[in-house]
């Protein structure tokens, strides 16, 4: 399942990644995370986390790999270990005096969940819009522009 999110913020490219690219935030506007350990401040490709996630069967246990670090633009990661494997790109840009914020990535569902997936897709892409809405609250913004989960389409930046 590939999903794709754009929004808008009213705050600085340098402040927003900042903030996303910490992973001991994602509590804060990721309501799906329980827990971050194992990450201590000064991300780098290759740098390594365990991230909790509430999932619809209970709680997931992922260990997480930095893919792309490119401050104050991009950020990037994928699981390399655990039940929820995603890979997710965060992109940033400055636009009209806002940042643009294009948030990508994919789900590879594995085992049962392969048969599961038509059912949990949906639930699975409105936590996705939750998390970058409460993303987009986070900063106050005052315009947000989102396209549909699975959606392809041209960057706004």
């Amino acid at each position: 399942m590939n999903f794709e999110y754009r929004a808008r913020v009213d705050a600085s490219t340098t402040d927003v990644f900042s903030f996303v690219a910490d992973p001991r935030n994602d509590r804060q506007w990721n309501d799906r995370v329980v827990s971050v350990d194992g990450f201590d401040g000064g991300m780098a490709v290759g740098d390594r986390w365990t991230r909790v996630v509430r999932t619809g069967g209970g709680r997931s246990e992922n260990v997480e790999e930095c893919t792309r670090y490119e401050a104050p633009t991009t950020f990037g990661y994928r699981t390399v270990a655990g039940r929820t494997p995603v890979e997710v790109t965060c992109t940033l840009a400055t636009c009209d005096g806002e940042t643009a914020i294009v948030y990508t990535g994919s789900v590879a569902f594995r085992g049962v969940m392969r048969v599961l997936a038509p059912f949990v897709q949906g639930r699975i892409e409105r936590g996705i819009e939750s998390s970058v809405d409460r993303l987009v609250e986070r900063f106050d913004t005052a315009t947000a522009d989102r396209t549909d989960a699975g959606v392809a389409s041209e960057p706004a930046i």
